[in-house]
């Protein structure tokens, strides 16, 4: 045999070999592998590695804007998702979220997880301290019985809602719990129950890891290989991972809970959200499992994971870093089988091991807590334990849940069994017969379709249907419908009805001018004198007959308005619309049809709809029923109205008919229900009413109100056994619509009969917490350094949510798009350098800090002075260093390296930011005709420009750092007493083409050509309006030119002007003619309002330093130019940025009046406080929740607007109270020095521009900040003091343009000094001294 057959023969063993030398070894405790797992595993190695290239897996992705949106929006439309049309019949869609808090005194576990067969699995643990584990009622039970419908993660009174898709949920709880963990298998369950209400945030601060394309190779070919059975193949793995997804985040959960009606308390946690869907295959094979998930204290997040499968072990995790890098699990030793020997849980100590990518071994130790056992599912033996666990990874300490799940018989609590009652649905299939009719007896299924009976039909349909299924205590009076269908052709059938609806439409949306109240009031009564068509009159009055006979002596009817959208659980529209009683005749009756469908054009019931964004021209039904003599009538609220307590069921009730208590004609009795875990009803308390009045059917028709005796008043107007009847039926309604109900009901002897069951719209409101902060930037650990510098000057005070999906959104974009050159990751669509919190702006100086580490050219000594105004506490930056530590090192060459790229960026950035403005300047210029074609619009432009737009800015910037921090480093090099600071903003201080520098004078210039056309005085006593119109008409010659030119030049710019609900001033120029007639007024306009500049030669000169020759002549021909246009060009960069942002804020205006004209907003303004998503589903859909949420935004964003913050913090920012610590002996103040210069003026404290005219000649402005808006009262002033601002900031670069003494970064100065008193401000030395106080 020769060398190369010998060879070819052997091929065979030594690919065996290297296969063999190449695989995983098993882990201890492992059943041993087969032969041919080493050859398996080769080649799913080999087959993932090709077929990685497809999918957008997680190296992919990290390093490409374009890529991370596109995976980011395939993943986000799984977040709202239950299970999906053309599902299979055991698909499921499960989300699942736990946390704890570093000290273990709080705990969450929250699971529900959506079946095909319309039942759902609903886990809730929530442990309190001095309190307890609260769990749901059912515990350990977990499976609903009964069906539910919908798609949305909801049951047993919790409901998980995604605000924003991978960035926030709402997790909210309203029912009771049980306190503590069962422990008995007997039939008796006696541990207590209490009302639980609890509204939490989860707030990403990871990116997701899809498990479906981020598993490192390596542990995913081990899993499939250990999977495979001999002869199987992966034809189906492709179609595996298109029908399953799963994914995970980790997060910051924050709210608020109140347990037994106790005082609120919030809490604040951190774990994950794990989110997953498609067939139930794997679950199904898996016979145990250990999840570990784990938050450090450093902000480091682990999940490990191991499953049994029959002979076999496969195994998860992956590592996150509070820098946002992500490191899948390269291999796990976590021996699953060993440690779930002993009665199927794990030990209270374990420890394992896991190593990730980058070769980096992690030791971990678990000491496992109190185990809280869940049954999910009882079908298939499944429980799962979930226990609060202390971890210790490589020294760290960390909390976090173990999860454990077995399958067993053993151990199986008896729990009631639950009622399987099906919620009904409204048919889904109707007839052309049935869209068709103008009426519908109440007993046709097709009354139950609401678009065509209306809220208030449709309901009464349910109740009646509710019937045929369950015995009840109740009676529906007879009645039927007269459909939208009816309503419909009554309005095609009058053209003066149509005219009246459309105009009353238009004046509504602002489309045509005309007093609202006026419009509705003539549209009342149009339709008032519209009398019905014959045959719809025969259509009524042959369904009457069928129904009811002929009209009987003494026998009268309900007539009751049943609008579409009313009466639902996101509008209940409660009395808005007219009901007429007492119709005895088939003419009142057909009155009081046209006055019903009149009512709904009424003023009130206008107005109502409009705050929520529903068309005014909308369709309703009418109910005709039966009038019930009721002896006694009135309201059932199934749970308490006000806290939502499941335990309480309260009555209103007063004689006669139940309008007295809905109208609140007298007050009312109220009795209130306990019940108790078994059902049981008890009367608890009851509180007569006055009940002086009550309404009672007129003999001649209609109704009457009628004194009640002192002794009939005095008695309560339902009995203890009607009482506990009401309690019954309530009980019964709410558990068969699965929510709250607001019951009207009738009773007559002992029947009760049922009016009304609408559902409680009040309970799940937004709570005061969840609107401040709502938008609060999740934090991976607490000791984060943060501070309000720089992003509050550019951004100050609280802005609205549509602005900060923006600003901040692209703010943080061009950070992660500036730092992909130096190695770091992506982490869209969270944020990791601009934090918010109270809906204002934070830097993370912690995430900075890995930033300066990874080039040689940056210092962290460095980031205090510019971003901050100071420098940062030594142990701080130490601090942040090891917690953004990833553990890939740079080598000394790699950050020169990291240097070099990023300087080459410097020479480009003003090229490319122009060029990418001219392209974007180019987008949004059409004006449509509809707000969907101009929201798809913008929308197409959301793009990575913006954030662009800004790195370039942030290079401008950091050349401007740049040459500012050498020419101090020289004055330092030159003397080490130099004041190194106010020398260098002295040779700064006149740097021409500073774009905002301009804005005064240009301002100034319009002033002095309107005294030149000889209406100065005039115009100073203008009216605004009156002012404005003059230098806008022809008639102004020079000042309009002048007028003209400043709007082209500035019009972008404003206060705020980040802010997209403030107008620019090209878009309201009114804004500027106070300003000018402030000018006027201060007689300010004898100085020249050219600009004289400090050459370079004359600044240098007046340095106190001693410089060489040499090194005099490089400041002079070199640094100090260099250093003047690199502040200059940063403005114009700046202003660049501003001009764009102006160009998308014209756009979303557009979009606001669009969306107005259509009837979808009550107001333009409004717009503001949506978020982009939150638009899209208006849009789409209508949702009156979301204009509702809009408007409890604006009411709380001042506010927001008020609080204050520390500059420099670590962890969740905490509001202070400046006015408690305001020391009034205090006299002196220190600050940043800006501009040289020194002042002895009256001090004017003005914290917001609209105080601004009160700022007189030759004070010293004290503010909180300055921005653009600012700029033209700096003519008026002679000195400048911020709170907040630094180096670069406006009032810096104004001032020092302006010469006016500057300083900033003076903390308090806003309440320490007073408008009126004297104060002494230097420049040089950055003291502000209060000389003398104002009376």
């Amino acid at each position: 045999m020769d060398l190369f057959s010998l060879f070819v023969s052997l091929l065979p063993l030594l690919v065996y070999i290297l296969a063999r030398y190449a695989s995983p070894r098993p882990s201890p405790g492992e059943p041993p592998r087969s032969l041919w797992f080493p050859v398996k595993y080769l080649w799913l190695r080999w087959v993932l590695f090709w077929s990685r290239r497809r999918y957008l897996h997680l190296h992919r992705r990290v390093t490409s804007h374009d890529r991370m949106v596109a995976k980011a929006r395939e993943i986000s439309r799984l977040e709202y998702g239950g299970t999906t049309v053309g599902r299979q019949p055991r698909d499921y869609t499960s989300l699942y979220i736990n946390g704890s808090d570093a000290t273990g005194n709080h705990c969450l576990v929250v699971r529900v997880t959506l079946r095909s067969d319309d039942r759902r699995e609903v886990c809730f643990l929530l442990r309190v301290p001095e309190v307890g584990d609260l769990v749901l009622p059912r515990h350990p039970a977990c499976l609903m019985e009964g069906r539910v419908n919908g798609d949305e993660f909801t049951g047993e009174g919790l409901k998980c809602t995604v605000l924003e898709p991978l960035r926030t949920w709402r997790i909210s709880y309203n029912g009771l719990c049980r306190v503590g963990i069962r422990r008995s298998d007997g039939e008796l369950d006696d541990r207590p129950l209490v009302h639980v209400r609890c509204t939490l945030l989860w707030s990403a601060f990871t990116s997701y890891f899809d498990f479906t394309t981020d598993v490192n190779p390596r542990l995913a070919a081990e899993n499939l290989a250990k999977r495979m059975r001999n002869g199987e193949v992966l034809d189906n793995l492709d179609e595996a991972n298109r029908q399953s997804h799963h994914y995970e985040q980790f997060g910051m959960i924050h709210g608020v809970v109140q347990v037994k009606g106790q005082e609120e308390k919030t809490i604040v946690m951190r774990g994950v959200k794990s989110h997953s869907s498609g067939m139930r295959g794997q679950w199904e094979r898996a016979e145990s499992h250990i999840i570990n998930y784990m938050v450090l204290e450093d902000g480091t997040c682990l999940h490990v994971g191991a499953y049994c499968e029959q002979d076999s072990s496969t195994f998860s995790g992956y590592m996150t870093k509070p820098n946002g890098a992500i490191f899948p699990a390269v291999s796990v030793d976590l021996p699953v089988r060993k440690h779930l020997q002993n009665n199927n849980q794990p030990p209270k100590m374990f420890s394992f091991s896991v190593q990730f990518e980058n070769n980096f071994t992690v030791e971990i130790q678990a000491e496992v807590g109190e185990r809280i056992h869940l049954e999910v599912d009882r079908e298939k033996r499944v429980r799962v334990c979930e226990a609060l666990t202390s971890y210790r990874a490589n020294g760290v300490h960390g909390r976090g849940v173990c999860q454990t799940m077995i399958r067993s018989d053993e151990h199986c609590y008896a729990v009631s069994d639950q009622n399987t009652f099906k919620i009904y649905k409204e048919p889904e299939n109707l007839s052309e017969a049935d869209l068709a009719a103008w009426v519908l007896p109440l007993v046709a299924p097709s009354c139950r379709v609401s678009s065509l009976t209306g809220g208030k039909g449709s309901q009464l349909a349910m109740l009646i249907e509710l019937k045929k299924h369950r015995e009840v205590e109740f009676e529906v009076p007879n009645g039927f419908c007269i459909t939208t269908t009816a309503f419909d052709r009554h309005l095609q059938m009058n053209e003066e009805l149509q005219a009246a609806v459309k105009t009353l439409s238009e004046v509504s949306c602002g489309i045509q001018d005309g007093d609202l109240k006026t419009s509705c009031d003539s549209t009342v009564a149009v339709f008032s004198k519209a009398e019905l068509a014959d045959d719809m009159k025969t259509a009524i009055s042959r369904q009457f007959q069928e129904l009811f006979g002929s009209p009987q002596e003494g026998q009268s009817y309900a007539v009751r308005s049943s609008a579409v959208g009313e009466d639902t659980p996101q509008m209940s529209a409660a009395g808005q619309m007219e009901t007429y009683l007492g119709m005895n005749t088939m003419e009142k009756i057909f009155k009081a049809v046209q006055e019903c469908w009149a009512s709904q054009f009424s003023f009130q019931a206008v107005q109502y709809r409009r705050q929520y964004g529903q068309p005014v021209e909308s369709t309703m039904a009418v109910v005709v029923q039966e009038i019930v003599l009721a002896k006694s009538a009135g309201v059932i609220f199934s749970r308490d109205p006000i806290t939502g307590n499941p335990a309480q069921i309260v009555i209103n009730a007063n004689f006669g008919l139940g309008e007295s208590v809905v109208a609140g004609v007298s007050e009312a009795d109220t009795i209130t229900l306990e019940v108790d875990s078994k059902k049981g009803l008890t009367i608890s308390e009851k509180k007569i009413g006055r009940k002086e009045e009550a309404i009672f059917i007129a003999e001649q028709g209609g109704t009457k109100v009628t004194s009640l005796p002192s002794s009939e008043s005095a008695s309560c107007a339902v009995s203890d056994d009607t009482c506990l009847k009401l309690g019954r039926i309530a009980l019964m309604l709410d558990d068969s619509f699965g929510d709250a109900r607001d019951i009207e009901y009738a009773v007559v002897g002992e029947s009760v009969y049922l009016l009304q069951a609408r559902a409680i719209t009040t309970l799940d409101v937004p709570s005061r917490y969840e609107l401040l902060h709502e938008f609060d930037t999740g934090l991976p650990t607490d000791r984060n350094l943060v501070s309000t510098g720089n992003i509050q000057e550019m951004c100050p005070g609280s802005v609205t949510p549509l602005t900060l999906n923006h600003f901040f959104y692209e703010c943080d974009l061009s950070f992660q798009l500036d730092h992909i050159p130096l190695g770091r990751p992506l982490i869209l669509p969270n944020v990791r350098t601009i934090y918010s919190f109270y809906n204002q702006g934070f830097f993370n100086l912690t995430d900075l800090v890995r930033f300066a580490t990874r080039a040689s050219m940056f210092s962290t000594q460095e980031m205090g002075p510019s971003i901050c105004g100071q420098d940062l506490d030594a142990k701080d930056l130490a601090e942040s260093e090891r917690i953004v530590s990833d553990h890939t090192a740079v080598s000394r060459w790699q950050r020169h390296l990291n240097t070099l790229k990023y300087i080459q960026k410097f020479f480009v950035s003003r090229k490319c930011q122009e060029e990418l403005a001219e392209r974007v300047l180019q987008t949004l210029t059409k004006h449509w005709t509809t707000a969907h074609e101009q929201y798809d619009d913008i929308m197409a432009n959301m793009n990575s420009d913006m954030g662009l737009a800004w790195m370039h800015h942030v290079h401008e910037s950091g050349k401007s750092a740049v040459s500012r921090r050498i020419i101090m480093e020289i004055l330092k090099g030159a003397s080490k007493d130099v004041n190194a600071d106010g020398e260098t903003a002295m040779l700064l201080s006149s740097c021409p083409g500073v774009v905002s520098a301009d804005v005064p004078l240009a301002i100034e210039r319009v002033a002095r050509a309107i005294v030149q056309e000889g209406m100065g005085e005039s115009f100073r006593d203008m009216a605004p309006e009156q002012a404005l119109a003059w230098i806008q008409s022809s008639s102004s010659g020079s000042a309009g030119a002048a007028f003209a030119e400043f709007l082209k030049v500035h019009g972008h710019r404003c206060i705020k002007e980040i802010e997209l609900r403030e107008k620019s001033w090209g878009m309201e120029p009114i804004q500027t003619i106070p300003v000018v007639q402030a000018i006027l007024k201060s007689g300010s306009l004898s100085t020249s309002t050219e600009k004289k500049y400090l050459s370079v030669e004359e600044a240098v000169d007046r340095l106190t330093v001693p410089l060489s020759k040499i090194m005099r002549l490089l400041m002079v021909r070199f640094f100090v130019p260099r250093a003047r246009e690199s502040v200059a060009n940063r403005e114009r960069s700046k202003s660049l940025c501003i001009r764009l942002n102006h160009h998308k804020k014209e756009a979303f205006w557009r979009l606001a009046g669009l969306m107005v004209k259509e009837g979808r907003l009550p107001d333009d303004d409004l717009l503001f406080f949506l978020t982009p998503s939150e638009i899209g589903h208006l849009l789409k859909d209508r949702t009156p929740a979301l204009v509702s949420r809009a408007l409890r935004r604006r009411r709380i964003l001042p506010e927001q607007a008020s609080y204050r913050f520390p500059l420099i913090f670590n962890g969740i920012p905490k509001p202070i109270s400046e006015e408690e610590e305001s020391d009034e002996a205090e006299i002196q103040l220190q600050g940043l020095p800006i501009s040289p210069g020194t002042v002895k003026s009256t001090a004017r404290v003005v914290t917001s521009l609209q105080d601004a005219p009160s700022i007189q000649q030759g004070d010293v402005l004290v503010t909180r900040i300055t921005d653009i808006g600012w700029s033209p009262y700096f003519p008026l002033i002679k000195g400048l003091v911020t709170e907040i601002g630094g180096i670069m900031s406006h009032g810096a670069v104004v001032a020092r343009e302006y010469g006016l003494p500057c300083v900033v970064n003076v903390q308090r100065a806003t309440v320490v000094f007073k408008s009126g008193d004297i104060v002494l401000l230097d420049g040089g030395k950055g003291t502000i001294n209060k000389i003398q106080a104002t009376d």
